[in-house]
This record gives C-alpha cells, sequence and structure tokens, in this order.
C-alpha cells in the first residue's frame, strides 16, 4: 500500500498562473519540493489514521470530505465521494498521477494574501468539472470547506 507514495522530486523552476477573473497572467519561481505520484487514498488514509475503512469507500479511491485543517493535521476522517481510483490515467513528466481532474487537491499555496489573508488554495478540478476547469490554474479556496471532490496528495519541502 504505501509503495505508491514514494516521493518524486519536482525541480525547481518558474511556473506561470493566471486569474481569468481580472484577466492577468504572471510568473512565480518555485523551490525543489517533494510530491506524491497519486493523492490519498481511502486505504492511505485509514492506516494512517489507525481506524478502518469507512463503509461503502472503496480502498483505492481518493480521501475526499477532506478540509485544509483536516489535511494538515489528519484529525478527522469524513465519507467519500463518487470517485475513480487513482493512476487510471497516464502520468505527467515528473511520473505524478490525477494532477488533473479526479479530485481538486489542498496545496500548501495562499490564494491570494492580499485579499483572502491566510485562505490556501486547492487546485487541479476534479471529477465533477467540465474539462476547462481541469487544469493546473485552476483554483479555489477557503480553509474549512468540506465537499466530496476535494482531496490532497503528500508533498514534502527539500
Amino acid at each position: 500500500m504505501f509503495a505508491d507514495y514514494r516521493m518524486n522530486t519536482i525541480p525547481a523552476g518558474v511556473v506561470a498562473l493566471r486569474d481569468d477573473r481580472i484577466k492577468e497572467t504572471w510568473t512565480a519561481s518555485v523551490e525543489s519540493f517533494l510530491l506524491a505520484p497519486v493523492p490519498v487514498t481511502q486505504s492511505l488514509y485509514a492506516a494512517i489514521m489507525q481506524g478502518t475503512l469507512e463503509p461503502k469507500a472503496l480502498p483505492e479511491i481518493p480521501k475526499v470530505n477532506v478540509s485544509w485543517f483536516d489535511g494538515i493535521a489528519w484529525y478527522r476522517d469524513n465519507s467519500d465521494g463518487r470517485l475513480h481510483g487513482v493512476a487510471q490515467k497516464l502520468p505527467n513528466d515528473w511520473k505524478l498521477y490525477d494532477m488533473l481532474g479526479n479530485v481538486w487537491e489542498w496545496c500548501w499555496d495562499l490564494y491570494d494574501i492580499e485579499v483572502y489573508g491566510s485562505y490556501r488554495v486547492f487546485r487541479g478540478g476534479s471529477w465533477a468539472e467540465e474539462a476547462p476547469g481541469c487544469g493546473a490554474t485552476c483554483r479555489r479556496s477557503h480553509p474549512s470547506f468540506r465537499i466530496d471532490d476535494l482531496g490532497f496528495r503528500l508533498a514534502k519541502t527539500l
């Protein structure tokens, strides 16, 4: 079960960002970091939480209904949604699966500190979005938000 969670190194670089609301684009520098190849699954979440799978939970679908606080603190178990198992589509160039679609994923990034303060970001779109809503630059935010298409992925700063 834990073999799928060997972290991949993402190199430092510059990323292009955009805000469709105000029709602006910009770039940001990103330091190198480690990222799990797949989102956290129901089975991994249950193992780490020393619990059992929820009724109706399929072991290899992403863990959802997890708020930002749940995701960083590992303190609350939530119900699952209707999702697909992880790693069923091709990986990206860094061998990461499900970076677009399947579930939105919480990120450490701040949404817009000047407007929203400490609101964290979730990115990537989900199974419930139309194709244009499943992009790396698609983002939303509210730290207490929980929904059946929002999960998270393990990451580590280098």
